[in-house]
Order: C-alpha cells, then sequence, then structure tokens
C-alpha cells in the first residue's frame, strides 16, 4: 500500500527560482592560446620591467555580492560551471583581497604547473517566527566546511576538487515533546579534469554546468539536479547538485557551442519528512504515515528522508543518460543562445489517490518519465542596463492538480527582466500551460497561466565591508508573497557576521501559502581562508 503512496507529490516544484549565471558566461569566453601568451614572453627585451600588476578587487561576500547575479548565496546557489565551486567563490583569502591562495614554487609556475586552495567554515542559527503548526522545529543550526583545490598540470591540462562538510540539527518542536533530528554527513563537490586546446575545451568529470541567462529563475538551467534540503533562502537562491558529466566547448569570438554527456541519472535531494520545508505539510496524516513506514522503502540517497524524491529512481546504467547542446552567437554587447536537451524530468509521477480518469498516467514501474526540451536564452546591455530573457519549451513536463493526481502536460517556461547598475534587479517568470483549459482541474503550485514578479536592490557601504540586499517576489496569478533581507558586516579580514531574515504569506497551495509558517529570522558568522 505504501509504495502506491508514495507514488505522488509536485516536490520538485516547490523552488521554481533558479541561480544565477554568472558562470554561464565566463564558460563561453573566448581562451587565449598558451602558444601565443610564451611567444609574446619569448619576445619582449630582458631589460623591460615587469608589468605591474593591478590592484586585487575587494573582498565581498558571495551571499551578498552575488544576490543573485554576482554569485549567489553559495549554500544555495550550490556549485559552480566550469569557473570554481560557487561555494568558495568571492571568498577572501587570509589577505582579504584574493579568491585563492598559490602554493606552488616560482619555479614550477614558470613551467605551467601550479595549485591553489581555499575554504571556508560558515555556522548560522535560525529562529522560526511563526511555529503555530504541529511538530514544527523552532530552532535550527546548520554549519558548513567546505574546501576546494585547483591544480594546473601544464599548459593544457588543469584539475579542480572540492568537498563539503555539513551538519545540521533541527528542534525542539513547538510541543516540546518531540526530539532533535540531526543530518550529517560529507559530500565530494566538484571532481573534474579539463583539458585545453586553444579555443576548445573538454571538461570530464563531476561538475556543474548552468545554462540560461536569467538571474531569479532561468527556464534552462535543468541539466543539474536541485537541493531542496535547506529550503527557501533569503537570497532566492535554489542549489544545485553536481554529477559525472563529460562536457566539450569551442568558443570563437561570435560563434561558438558545447555538447553535454550525462551518462547517469540523479534525482532531486529533499527531505520529504523531519523537515519544515517538506510539502506534505498540507497532508498532515499522510506525513505521519509515510514517516512511520518510511523503514521498509529504500532511497537512492541512502537518506530515508530523501525517498520521494528518489525512490524507484532508474538504475545507474548507461542508457539512462541524458545528452544536449548549445550554440551561441555574440556581438558588441549582445548574446543569443540555442539550447536543446534530452533527458529525465525529475518530477516524479506519484499516485496518491486512485483516479477515475482514464487520461491519466498509467503507473508501469519508475515513476520518472523522459522529456524533451528546446530553449533560447540571451542578453543585451545598452548603457548602464543590462536586459535578460530566457524561454524553454517542454514537450512533457509533471504536474499535480490541487487534488494532488499526477498529469503530463507540454509547457512554456519563460523569464525576462533587467538589472541596473548591479544595485536594482526586476524580473518577471512564469509558465504557460497551453494543453490546459480553465475547465481543467486547477494544478497546485503553478497555473496554467502563472506569472511572478521578483525585485532586488543591493548595496554596500564603509568601503564594502557593510553589505545590504533587499528582495520581494509577488506571485501575480496566485497573490502570494515573499520578503528578505540580508545585512552583512566585515569585522576582520576572513571573518563576516550577517543577521537576515524571510516572511512568507498567500493562498492554500501556493508557495508563499504552503510555507506562511516558516518566516524565520537568522545569525551567521562566516570564517573564510
Amino acid at each position: 500500500m505504501l509504495k502506491h503512496v508514495l507514488r505522488s507529490l509536485p516536490l520538485a516544484l516547490a523552488c521554481s527560482l533558479t541561480p544565477p549565471s554568472a558562470a554561464r558566461a565566463a564558460q563561453e569566453e573566448p581562451k587565449t592560446s598558451p602558444d601565443s601568451s610564451q611567444s609574446q614572453e619569448a619576445t619582449s627585451s630582458p631589460e623591460s620591467p615587469p608589468p605591474e600588476s593591478p590592484p586585487p578587487a575587494s573582498p565581498s561576500d558571495p551571499d551578498l555580492e552575488g544576490m543573485p547575479s554576482l554569485g549567489g548565496d553559495p549554500d544555495l546557489e550550490g556549485m559552480p560551471g566550469l569557473g570554481g565551486d560557487s561555494d568558495l567563490e568571492g571568498m577572501p583569502s587570509l589577505a582579504g583581497e584574493s579568491t585563492s591562495i598559490p602554493t606552488s614554487t616560482s619555479s614550477s609556475e614558470a613551467e605551467g604547473t601550479s595549485a591553489t586552495f581555499r575554504g571556508r567554515l560558515r555556522t548560522l542559527l535560525n529562529q522560526d517566527l511563526s511555529h503555530d503548526r504541529p511538530r514544527e522545529d523552532v530552532l535550527e543550526s546548520q554549519s558548513f566546511f567546505d574546501v576546494e583545490s585547483d591544480l594546473r598540470l601544464g599548459s593544457r591540462l588543469k584539475a579542480r576538487i572540492s568537498g563539503r562538510l555539513f551538519y545540521d540539527v533541527r528542534g525542539p518542536e513547538q510541543d516540546f515533546g518531540g526530539r532533535s533530528r540531526a543530518f550529517h554527513g560529507a559530500e565530494l563537490r566538484d571532481a573534474v579534469v579539463s583539458l585545453e586546446w586553444g579555443r576548445a575545451s573538454l571538461d570530464i568529470g563531476q561538475q556543474v554546468l548552468r545554462w540560461g541567462s536569467t538571474e531569479f529563475s532561468s527556464p534552462n538551467d535543468i541539466i543539474n539536479p536541485t537541493d531542496y534540503r535547506q529550503g527557501l533562502s533569503p537570497d532566492f537562491e535554489t542549489p544545485v547538485l553536481p554529477i559525472p558529466m563529460v562536457r566539450a566547448a569551442y568558443s570563437g569570438d561570435t560563434a561558438g557551442g558545447e555538447l553535454v554527456y550525462v551518462p547517469l541519472f540523479f534525482p532531486h535531494r529533499g527531505y520529504t519528512f523531519n523537515s519544515d520545508w517538506t510539502l506534505l505539510t498540507v497532508a498532515p496524516d499522510l506525513l505521519a504515515f509515510i514517516e512511520q513506514q518510511a523503514s521498509g522503502i529504500p532511497a537512492r540517497t541512502g537518506v530515508a528522508e530523501e525517498l520521494l524524491f528518489s525512490a524507484d529512481a532508474p538504475s545507474f546504467m548507461p542508457r539512462h543518460g541524458s545528452v544536449g547542446g548549445r550554440a551561441f552567437m555574440r556581438g558588441a554587447g549582445w548574446d543569443v543562445r540555442l539550447n536543446v536537451f534530452y533527458g529525465w524530468d525529475r518530477v516524479p509521477v506519484r499516485t496518491l489517490v486512485p483516479s477515475t480518469d482514464p487520461s491519466a498516467p498509467v503507473d508501469t514501474g519508475s515513476p520518472f518519465r523522459r522529456e524533451f526540451s528546446v530553449g533560447v536564452d540571451g542578453s543585451a546591455v545598452v548603457g548602464d542596463i543590462v536586459f535578460r530573457a530566457d524561454a524553454r519549451y517542454s514537450a512533457k513536463r509533471t504536474f499535480y492538480t490541487e487534488a494532488l493526481q499526477p498529469v503530463r502536460e507540454g509547457a512554456l517556461s519563460w523569464a525576462g527582466g533587467f538589472e541596473f547598475r548591479e544595485h536594482y534587479m526586476l524580473e518577471l517568470n512564469g509558465m504557460w500551460v497551453p494543453g490546459r483549459s480553465a475547465e481543467d482541474a486547477p494544478l497546485a503550485l503553478v497555473d496554467r497561466r502563472w506569472t511572478n514578479v521578483a525585485f532586488l536592490y543591493r548595496d554596500s557601504f564603509l568601503r564594502d565591508e557593510l553589505r545590504v540586499n533587499l528582495g520581494l517576489r509577488y506571485g501575480i496569478t496566485q497573490e502570494d508573497w515573499v520578503i528578505s533581507a540580508i545585512v552583512a558586516y566585515d569585522v576582520s579580514t576572513g571573518h563576516e557576521v550577517a543577521v537576515g531574515a524571510m516572511v512568507l504569506d498567500g493562498p492554500a497551495l501556493s508557495l508563499g501559502g504552503i510555507y506562511d509558517a516558516n518566516d524565520y529570522a537568522f545569525v551567521r558568522y562566516t570564517y573564510s581562508f
């Protein structure tokens, strides 16, 4: 019976906002040939003094600088594109200036071999501001230790490896009769080897590849699975998980492209129970039943709380791989891309209540279905304003009705907006499901014509030591909203203290309505080296 109960739930639709595209542009920049640089050094006069190095950039906190266009909250943005781990990107070194610390000697650097190492320890305490539901957490403590190393093993070969240790403690609960719960573990994040031949490159290993141009929500960012374990973030970012893949790319001055192969299937990650951020808060009886029986249901990740995302997932076989391609053109102040991807819809088709509709999907084993999509994205710079746009059409996607019945429909996801002087950002994003009419059962979390608007203000003061970010997300269709704020201060080199809060509200079965009891404030300490 439990197996039928588990075949339901639109979990992956809960956080439709997706992260920034700073790494995407970097992946398509033309690369300087090592041969040309060597020839320039050979022809320079030995008496000529070496050019002065430009002053390093001022350090900045990635949560606040990158929210969301300059890098995003590393805990929530997840991992990098090919430019490095975003969990560690933008972190000041012990000198407070460089993002990495060279460890190789000058002689080995001259031979083209170098190494860098950086890391960060972050701990934060969340206080629930509206714990008015049974079994709800009041306090949560999260700690993360991230490390990353970049190696250059010659003029054409480089490698990157990064990892994380985490410890997450939740409780006590509202009735104080429950027990505190803890999640902990060690994760390998990036482990990738890169080969470069002038403007061509080949990247093999575990990594993150982000497609799309928009900041809050990028419909084309679908290659890596999403990490929902920490819930919604005040910077509106959604983290993704690194997975094994092969990426071959060519970047010319005005055109280029890349091919991607993901050999295995990897599901989203998120907690089904023992978390305030599960969608099953709308069905407390079902939540209690699943929690009691979960020990008998295997989860791909080995964590029972994640079984709704990963139970009955396709096996680790090459036939379950995914493939995609991307082509781009660019000119002075503009770029445009075409994206094609054949992979998996990571929203499982699970049946909660037997349906009498003959057109409803039939359960034939694995709840995961294939998905083919075509998308376009681009950006343009006009004076102090950067315009961005994204759109993707999926032949079939999994949705759920308000009665928790799964449906498969074609859908067009879109987003567009602008950024002004890196301080103000406004973006619209939404979805259109052309196959559904007003007479059909309404969808949960989204609508057949669904639109949101998001606004962000960010600035820095006191020589960039004090940083402020304010955000607002409003659901135009469903009239739900999220307000967030973060203030961070560098108390000394490598040491940052931040405070913030997030408040949600809205009607039932909207994003703000489901989590309206999850308002929280937090204090956070970060040490970067």
